[in-house]
């Protein structure tokens, strides 16, 4: 009962909470987490999209294959989804240093040695995963539509096929699609931890681990800080989709 009550009270008051140094002194949890929270957000964030982005772009180019093209998508992002985290975070970093040996390019990789900044290698490694898992969402679910009636409709309209994948599949696709896309989350989120252990990146999932595994108050506070950026989109998703569903009825209504 004491814990909940002191729980409920850093709720209102984070400011009083104070994670101690090993030099002895004690800081203001806000005054060390604004770098880490950024860090940590920035590859979060930046990851889902572009897994939400390469997956539509992906699904489309898969609809649009024939069959032998279609089982070789397959097979790639098998071999893909089978690779752990940890071998796929080498290969990459691997092949960052050859890119930079052999054209001068840098891609950021110098800095996982300077101050732990490095955004674009977590990215890529963050994004692949989701990326596979949100293509093989949506294609199902477009896949299912194109078995409906109305899509055999719109084709005897005379509609193009790219109009009607893009602006009646790939619409009556997407609430599940997005649906779907908050499980990701939990998912990036284990592996960022991976991530910023092996790139000794600074950011917050290694803040949790070091100080709020042991400190529910802690823990409380990072993941209200991790999870409100993406309560707000999934909301604001949700508001659209009313607003829009809610009009599309008046007007045929009227």
């Amino acid at each position: 009962m004491r814990a909940f009550i002191s729980s409920f009270q850093y709720l209102f008051n984070p400011g009083a909470l104070q994670i101690p140094q090993y030099y002895g002194e004690e800081l203001a949890f806000f005054n060390i987490i604004g770098e880490k929270y950024f860090n940590t957000m920035i590859i979060l964030i930046t990851s889902f999209l572009i897994a939400i982005i390469l997956s539509l772009v992906v699904s489309f180019l898969y609809i649009k294959s024939n069959e032998k093209i279609k089982r070789t998508f397959s097979s790639f992002f098998f071999v893909l989804e089978s690779v752990p985290d940890v071998l796929m975070v080498i290969i990459l970093q691997f092949s960052f240093v050859m890119v930079y040996k052999f054209s001068g390019w840098s891609l950021g990789i110098t800095a996982i040695t300077n101050d732990g900044s490095l955004y674009l290698l977590p990215i890529i490694c963050l994004s692949v995963i989701p990326t596979i898992q949100l293509f093989k969402y949506f294609s199902s679910y477009v896949e299912e539509e194109q078995k409906k009636t109305y899509s055999e409709f719109l084709k005897a309209k005379g509609l193009s096929e790219n109009y009607i994948i893009v602006f009646h599949l790939f619409k009556n696709s997407l609430i599940q699609f997005i649906s779907q896309s908050k499980n990701i989350i939990l998912f990036m989120l284990s592996n960022l931890l991976i991530l910023e252990l092996v790139l000794n990146i600074d950011g917050l999932m290694g803040f949790i681990k070091t100080y709020g595994i042991g400190d529910h108050r802690i823990l409380m506070w990072c993941l209200i800080l991790i999870y409100l950026p993406f309560l707000l989109f999934y909301k604001s998703i949700h508001l659209i989709t009313e607003h829009r569903t809610s009009n599309g009825g008046s007007r045929n209504g009227a």
